[in-house]
């Protein structure tokens, strides 16, 4: 296990198991809220795998209070690694806040991506859009 600073803990897939009940309320609440491209069940296999990672946030206390999939994936015309924010979600915007520049950071230093993208609702998408992500697309649905 891995972690930058004292409060973002990085949990490798050998471990997923022991660390799922921190952070699956949260990743529950992530898969509602979102798009609805996951289950709970799916992001968990996804991260003991290994094809994507799990991150908890904690306060000082230890205490979990955001949790975050990502995945690192190719862009099939550049070449380039991307980090994808696959689920987030917290107690609060500034829970996740706190995390995103570390898991930025740590995913161009250690994985050599060059960006970040996230399929999201609209309000969050917006937010993401005041840290510097700009819109490359639209998901569309139509419900019948």
């Amino acid at each position: 296990m891995s972690s930058s600073g004292e409060k973002l803990l990085y949990v490798p897939g050998n471990c997923v198991m022991a660390y799922w009940s921190f952070a699956e309320g949260f990743l529950r609440q992530a898969c509602i809220k979102g798009p609805g491209d996951y289950s709970p069940e799916l992001l968990r296999e996804m991260c003991e795998s290994g094809q994507s990672q799990l991150w908890i946030s904690r306060d000082e206390r230890g205490t979990a209070i955001a949790s975050a999939v990502t995945t690192i994936s190719i862009d099939y015309k550049t070449g380039a690694r991307i980090l994808e924010w696959t689920a987030c979600a917290g107690e609060s915007m500034a829970a996740l806040d706190e995390c995103h520049d570390t898991i930025v950071a740590m995913a161009r230093e250690e994985k050599n991506c060059v960006s970040a993208r996230a399929t999201c609702r609209l309000g969050l998408g917006k937010k993401l859009q005041k840290r510097g992500y700009r819109v490359i697309g639209y998901v569309m649905e139509r419900v019948f």
